[in-house]
């Protein structure tokens, strides 16, 4: 843990840290509960404290177990570099691991809490259409330079996805790209940032949960066609300081039309899930908890 933080961590969340404060404090959920506590030596702000699980079919099968420390460290090391390179991201200040047996582990994730910040999942389906549509054009624009800002100094974020990126909808919008255990650097400066197959790939990568969001809930019709076309142009016209490629110059249609995909066997699989009752994005695990 980071040497600032030591005594209002160990005094009241390490030491306390039970199952029966695990189920009263929870305050979100994604794969699974995470916890939020206030920390009165912080100036009351909260500590979010999350356990590590798997994701899809291996999800089902493994739960929270890891192999090894290796992904609760590259989050602490990579958003560390992050921040550094002025990327809006949750500051890392702790990390708690229970080993049972060989190199298997389960492992937890202090970070502080972003105030008034809600992910994309939570601020589309927590707020009306009338509240969502006058904002969306504004926040797709931030959200764009904030993608466009990370591709820049050198960041793939493997997992990038709508519950990854947290939106203060304010006058000016405040944008975060949080979960950075799965990322890499390009450290090769001759290519001043990610090269374009890797943003792309990058962008299909959030398009496709974007996909997901829509065949989940097609009653909220809050995403079209024309919004992620919008994020394409934004993102490939963003003026940004640390400017990528000279690629990235092109006409942003001809990069849609590239880079594209059905998402087929991924439908497919949303399909089998939905119809065995599984849930996606926690949408029917806790009816009314964000």
């Amino acid at each position: 843990m980071k040497e600032r933080y030591k005594y209002p961590i160990l005094w009241q969340i390490v030491m306390e840290f039970s199952a029966e404060v695990r189920e009263g404090k929870s305050a979100f959920y994604g794969r699974g509960a995470c916890l939020a506590i206030p920390v009165s030596d912080l100036r009351d702000r909260r500590l979010i404290i999350r356990r590590y699980s798997h994701g899809g079919l291996w999800g089902k099968l493994v739960g929270d177990i890891l192999w090894g420390h290796n992904r609760p460290l590259n989050e602490l090391v990579n958003t560390e570099k992050a921040l550094k390179q002025g990327v809006d991201t949750a500051e890392v200040v702790a990390l708690r691991f229970k080993n049972f047996f060989g190199p298997l582990c389960r492992a937890d994730i202090f970070t502080m809490e972003i105030a008034d910040a809600e992910d994309l999942i939570a601020f589309l389906t927590g707020h009306t259409a009338e509240e969502v549509l006058p904002q969306k054009r504004r926040l797709i624009g931030h959200i764009a330079k904030a993608v466009r800002k990370m591709h820049d100094t050198g960041i793939y974020h493997a997992d990038l996805h709508l519950k990854n990126i947290l939106v203060k909808p304010t006058d000016i919008p405040k944008v975060y790209i949080i979960d950075l255990d799965k990322s890499e650097f390009n450290t090769n400066e001759a290519d001043r940032g990610l090269p374009t197959g890797q943003r792309m790939d990058n962008i299909l990568r959030l398009d496709r949960s974007v996909e997901k969001f829509n065949r989940w809930r097609p009653d909220l019709k809050l995403i079209a066609k024309t919004d992620r076309l919008r994020f394409l142009r934004e993102y490939t016209t963003a003026s940004i300081a640390n400017e990528g490629p000279d690629t990235l110059k092109n006409d942003w249609k001809d990069l849609a039309r590239r880079y594209t995909s059905s998402y087929a066997a991924h439908r497919l699989w949303w399909g089998l899930l939905r119809t065995v009752g599984l849930s996606i994005y926690g949408f029917d695990k806790r009816p009314g908890q964000q």
